[in-house]
């Protein structure tokens, strides 16, 4: 009964809440922007300046000559791009067609970079287990050693 009085009122509220929160949420989705939209909003030249510079960092790396065929492939595409672009009439169709493979291209090689790293973590922890492992083994022949010699020492 207590609760029946109770009933149409924290239904109300329930709604009440549920309904600026749906309103709230909408007003956060109106202005938040999508990360494409930082790549559209910026000049071909300023992505080809950080295309270039992540090319730069991307072939010192350690793994660089693995992957040098996909960056000589990046640095082609990203000089069509800059030539284009140099062009009296440049054909922007395409150029963003090289930019997006360009992308696409340094995506890749981060890839490959991102499972070199695991692959070596991997390998220093499975190297790590092997010391460990036979740090327990020697451990355990010489307890099992020390138990031998101890019982044969109680005399009987």
């Amino acid at each position: 009964m207590f609760y029946q009085n109770f009933e149409r009122p924290l239904k109300a509220i329930l709604v009440l809440l549920c309904l600026c929160f749906e309103l709230g949420s909408m007003g956060c989705q109106a202005t938040t922007q999508r990360p494409d939209d930082d790549v559209t909003q910026k000049s071909r030249d300023e992505l080809l300046f950080d295309y270039r510079v992540v090319t730069r960092e991307l072939s010192a790396s350690k793994w660089a000559p693995e992957v040098s065929r996909d960056l000589d492939l990046a640095r082609v595409w990203l000089g069509r791009a800059e030539r284009l672009l140099d062009e009296e009439r440049p054909d922007t169709e395409r150029v963003d067609l090289l930019l997006l493979a360009l992308d696409g291209q340094l995506v890749r090689i981060k890839t490959y970079y991102a499972r070199r790293a695991e692959e070596d973590e991997l390998e220093q922890t499975r190297l790590r287990y092997e010391q460990r492992s036979k740090l327990i083994d020697t451990a355990r022949k010489d307890n099992d050693a020390r138990l031998e010699r101890g019982e044969q020492e109680k005399p009987r």
